[in-house]
């Protein structure tokens, strides 16, 4: 994943677990600390949030691409923001649900497609 070594939680054999109640550490493990944030439920999208940036970042978008963003789940809702951010000529959005469709709107797509319709 990264051209470094580092102890992403659960994906390397130093740090077993992330999805336990609990997680026991390293001493030396790498703690950062995420914004102070009100609702409970909010830091659960942190980690799609970079997943969908990171693979922004690689699919290397230049301004007045056309870019096109299929599924749109928290992922794809990510990668829509992030992508719109590098200011594409067109912003495509595919789901099969039109609610989803309506929130990539509200995240910047400027088409929305349903597949079978």
């Amino acid at each position: 994943m990264c051209d470094k070594k580092h102890d992403v939680y659960g994906f390397r054999q130093r740090t077993f677990g992330a999805m336990a109640e609990y997680m026991l550490f390293p001493a030396d493990a790498d703690q950062p600390q995420g914004p102070k944030i009100t609702r409970s439920a909010s830091p659960v999208y942190i980690e799609p949030l970079a997943c969908a940036i990171h693979a922004v970042q690689r699919g290397e978008i230049e301004l007045g691409d056309t870019v096109v963003v299929s599924g749109c789940g928290p992922l794809g809702l990510g990668m829509i923001a992030a992508a719109r951010l590098k200011n594409p000529g067109c912003l495509i959005a595919l789901d099969l649900q039109a609610s989803r469709l309506q929130v990539a709107r509200k995240c910047g797509a400027d088409l929305m497609l349903n597949p079978h319709k």
